[in-house]
C-alpha cells in the first residue's frame, strides 16, 4: 500500500520540495495508519480503486480539523473545506 500511496501523492504533486520528498515515508507511515484504521475491512483497504478518493476524504477531515484547532486556540476564523459547505 506504501508505494501506491507515494506513487499517487507523486502523481498530485510531482515537483515536490526537497524537505517535503524526505518527510515522504513518515508522512506515508501514517497515511497508512489511519487508511486502515478507517477501514471496514481489509478488503476496503486494499481497494485501489477507491484509494484516490479515500486519500482526499482523509485530507479534507484534515483540514477542517486543523481549522478547528486553530479556532480554539483563538486563531483565524474556520472556513469550510474544499467542497464542503459553509456553516449556516
Amino acid at each position: 500500500m506504501a508505494q501506491h500511496l507515494v506513487r499517487h501523492l507523486y502523481a498530485k504533486k510531482p515537483h515536490m520540495s526537497e524537505p517535503l520528498r524526505k518527510s515522504l515515508p513518515e508522512f506515508v507511515r501514517g497515511m497508512e495508519a489511519r487508511l486502515y484504521q478507517a477501514a471496514s475491512s481489509r478488503e476496503a483497504y486494499l481497494d485501489l480503486g477507491t484509494l484516490d478518493a479515500r486519500v482526499t476524504l482523509m485530507a479534507k477531515q484534515q483540514l477542517m480539523a486543523n481549522r478547528m484547532a486553530r479556532m480554539a486556540v483563538g486563531g483565524m476564523p474556520a472556513q469550510p473545506a474544499p467542497g464542503a459547505a459553509a456553516p449556516a
